[in-house]
């Protein structure tokens, strides 16, 4: 990536597999996971824990779908324990991120499957607004009606981001305070 990076306007991350074959975004994989709950809890705390990880190495500049583990899930479907621990998690992730000067991608991808919700959902982004965490808006889209459904949802977003954000040619760590 070293010799690449000046070519690229920015670099996004995201977790799509654990491990060889331990793939977070195949359907089969995470419905296996969710009839075994105490694997299903270790996975997401190694996927969360991957994600900080990644933020860590200062790669990218953005964190795509920070909770993309959970796209065939709905939010109530969710183990107990992991759904006690979603908020604090996400929160983790938004503090590291403002710490390694990275953005946060609300991805709006979540709304077109059974989380029906963004990817963080909207109420945690909510509270990473309130504390100033750096994001972005991403809609996953990878066919045109995809954008087009996000797009009010986009401008809205963009709108509420619009206060602390510049939009440059390629991120610049100046925009960030302190």
């Amino acid at each position: 990536m070293d010799s690449y990076y000046s070519q690229f306007d920015y670099i996004v991350g995201s977790i799509h597999e654990l491990a060889l074959h331990q793939a977070v975004t195949v359907k089969e994989t995470i419905f296996n996971l969710q009839r075994n709950q105490p694997q299903m809890e270790e996975w997401v705390d190694l996927y969360f824990n991957r994600v900080k990880e990644m933020i860590k190495v200062r790669r990218f500049d953005v964190i795509a779908h920070p909770d993309v583990i959970f796209r065939f899930l709905s939010y109530d479907s969710l183990p107990l324990n992991v759904k006690s621990q979603y908020r604090e998690k996400i929160l983790e992730l938004g503090w590291l991120c403002d710490k390694y000067k990275t953005f946060l991608e609300i991805n709006l991808s979540g709304y077109r499957s059974p989380w029906q919700d963004s990817f963080p959902k909207d109420n945690v982004v909510t509270q990473l607004l309130m504390e100033e965490i750096p994001m972005v808006v991403g809609s996953d889209s990878h066919q045109l009606s995809d954008f087009l459904f996000h797009l009010p949802t986009i401008r809205r977003l963009n709108h509420l981001l619009s206060k602390n954000w510049k939009f440059t040619y390629k991120f610049d760590p100046s925009i960030f305070s302190g």
